[in-house]
């Protein structure tokens, strides 16, 4: 299924940086299959915190991705559905992601309060 999503959204940027609608060709950066089942199976009892690992892999992610490539700038685009703007949080609160320029959270979530980062 991630093939199949994956592969629209990269025909969609194709189209988009030919027609000059984008610069570049955006990365989309995997997650976890595991905690993304974890999510779904306990997002009933849980409501969004069940996608607090979620958001931490994708932050995880980000991170290591951020370090390989030092001499880019990223912009981080999200959703408040599924641990985005909890990830996009950790990553404007890490002193390790100084590259990151923005962060841009798509809201989708109308019924209840997004996962929000809280500083321990």
């Amino acid at each position: 299924y991630k093939d199949v999503a994956e592969h629209k959204s990269y025909d969609m940027f194709k189209r988009l940086v030919s027609q000059g609608r984008l610069h570049s060709l955006p990365t989309l950066l995997p997650g976890k299959l595991a905690s993304g089942i974890k999510a779904m199976l306990l997002y009933r009892f849980q409501g969004v915190s069940a996608w607090r690992n979620v958001g931490e892999d994708k932050h995880d992610t980000f991170t290591k991705f951020a370090k390989l490539y030092p001499e880019y700038d990223f912009v981080f685009c999200g959703d408040d559905g599924q641990g985005d703007l909890l990830a996009g949080q950790m990553m404007l609160s890490s002193s390790r992601t100084s590259n990151l320029r923005a962060v841009l959270i798509h809201r989708v979530v109308a019924d209840s309060e997004p996962l929000e980062y809280t500083a321990d």
